[in-house]
């Protein structure tokens, strides 16, 4: 009996000293001190390491719980700032670092800015330095499978500020992002399979800008007009259960044509009151599918969208809706809608090389509402029941067995060609 306390005091010693050591090292980890020094060699590591300056503020870490960076700044290799943030925190769970498995619950990105650049003779991005640092330089391929398994639960970027800016394709985006949140389903990088449960874009202000077109070398590209725009060149499956955007502003602006403040511009679009939600998407190949279950905003010539819904598809020949409901203050158009174009350099000029289908059921326009796309209709305040099928560019499009309705006593059944829209004064059209 004594033998079996002594084993039993023994065990309790060795007890009591493991949980001094992890005393000791949950105070070590939660000393400023300690915290500090990590902070330096951290700094020291991805500065040696990217042979460039790297700065963070402090570091704080919560024992297998929580690591917190704070008032980091990394540069590019032109000392102009490539991310500035006052914190970057990522959250761990315990029971699955016991199970070998590496559970990031939680990552925040909080008052940050991130500025990617590309110059014009059109050399690598700014970032290009830091992908190269910490590429691998071991080509074998191991046929061991790896026990730790990376896996993300949520991303939040609060307060971020994002420019984009490609010289050699003179684009540039500007982004305001209050909130940004992505909620993970399922992460199997392996596989290059994404499953999202949900993003929110809340308040977010969208800028996208063309900028002045530079005489480029078209010994590069041969067929620049001609050649496929893909959308995914890679394996990637990713899905969306829902994404929605809140109370957005979007606007675009293309520097290099005039502006045309009177009717609906599409070089210079601007929406405020933004709001939609897409569910069930889905990028698979080329193929980008998706369920609008609202679509609402107000553009600055003063078109206003009340509602849009209908079953979403994008490749790189064809952008559809299908079961498509559309509702301003003024009309109410349903059925189908899509357009066709060899490559998205069509929509450079819509008014030619888009070819558009729309089907219509019972459909009512109000004039009102045509005349922010067609100016010379300005004034004619009249509703139009219709009924049937449209096709073709906007400058030479034809309707087939049309039935349109105008009041009590206007009525047109059979088919139409319009030559010359959207100039209506020099439109021609054939009954």
């Amino acid at each position: 009996m004594s033998a079996f306390k002594k084993i039993a005091n023994i065990l309790l010693i060795v007890f009591g000293i493991i949980l001094i050591l992890i005393g000791y090292v949950v105070y070590k980890i939660k000393d400023p001190a300690f915290q500090t020094k990590v902070a330096k060699e951290a700094t020291d590591y991805l500065s040696k390491k990217l042979n460039n300056q790297v700065k963070i503020g402090s570091v704080e870490i919560s024992f297998f719980h929580s690591v917190i960076l704070k008032d980091i700044l990394i540069t590019d290799l032109n000392k102009d700032t490539l991310l500035s943030a006052g914190k970057i925190e990522a959250r761990l769970k315990l029971l699955s670092l016991i199970n070998n498995r590496y559970v990031v619950d939680y990552i925040l990105l909080d008052s940050s800015s991130i500025f990617l650049h590309r110059p014009l003779d059109g050399g690598d991005y700014n970032f290009q330095f830091i992908v190269d640092a910490f590429a691998s330089s071991d080509t074998t391929s191991s046929t061991t499978p790896s026990t730790v398994k990376l896996e993300l639960s949520q991303v939040k970027l609060n307060q971020c500020h994002f420019v984009f800016l490609d010289e050699w394709n003179t684009t540039k985006l500007n982004f305001i992002l209050p909130l940004l949140q992505i909620d993970v389903k399922k992460l199997d990088l392996q596989r290059q399979k994404i499953e999202l449960q949900r993003i929110l874009f809340d308040r977010p202000d969208l800028r996208i800008t063309k900028l002045i077109n530079h005489e480029p070398d078209t010994s590069s590209f041969p067929f620049p007009d001609t050649v496929v725009v893909h959308i995914n060149t890679q394996p990637l499956q990713l899905f969306v259960s829902s994404l929605e955007f809140k109370e957005a502003n979007f606007t675009y602006d293309d520097e290099n044509e005039k502006e045309n403040p009177e009717i609906f511009d599409p070089a210079h679009q601007s929406y405020t009151h933004l709001n939609m939600n897409i569910e069930n998407g889905s990028m698979i190949n080329d193929t980008i599918k998706g369920r609008f279950a609202n679509l609402s905003a107000t553009e600055k010539c003063g078109f206003v969208l009340n509602h849009l819904e209908g079953d979403g598809k994008v490749t790189p020949f064809e952008a559809s809706l299908s079961n498509l409901k559309i509702e301003t203050p003024n009309s109410k158009i349903t059925d189908y809608f899509a357009m066709n174009y060899f490559n998205f350099h069509a929509f450079l000029n819509i008014n030619e090389d888009l070819v558009l289908k729309l089907n219509l059921k019972q459909s009512t326009i109000d004039l009102k509402d045509v005349a922010y796309f067609i100016p010379g209709i300005k004034g004619i305040n009249e509703k139009v029941i219709a009924d049937g099928k449209i096709q073709g560019a906007l400058d030479n499009i034809k309707g087939k067995n049309l039935l349109l309705k105008a009041g009590n006593a206007t009525k047109f059944d059979g088919n139409i060609e319009m030559k010359g829209l959207p100039d209506i004064e020099e439109t021609f059209i054939d009954f």
